[in-house]
């Protein structure tokens, strides 16, 4: 008997825990559901943010590369004859 008795008061023991668990977790669900969604927006919201960022960079980093590029093509003489004058050969008129 005596052992069934410490048996009993265990279970109940662990029954009154997880009731206690139970009725805190749904007391507090509330505060978390919005606490969560609320982190959730903070989360979207600042990616968003430095997505756009991180684009016009982008697109600032894009514009100065196709401009160095065009100033070298433009300069680039690779493939064309280039004479060579001395300044003292350039008549004035």
């Amino acid at each position: 008997m005596n052992n069934e008795f410490g048996y009993i008061l265990k279970n109940a023991f662990y029954i009154m825990t997880a009731m206690i668990v139970v009725y805190v977790l749904f007391r507090l669900a509330p505060y978390l559901l919005v606490l969560g969604a609320a982190a959730f927006a903070y989360i979207k919201i600042s990616s968003k943010i430095k997505g756009r960022k991180a684009e016009k960079e982008k697109v600032k980093v894009d514009e100065i590369r196709a401009e160095e590029e065009s100033v070298k093509r433009k300069f680039d003489f690779s493939n064309k004859q280039v004479v060579d004058v001395e300044y003292s050969e350039v008549k004035d008129n």
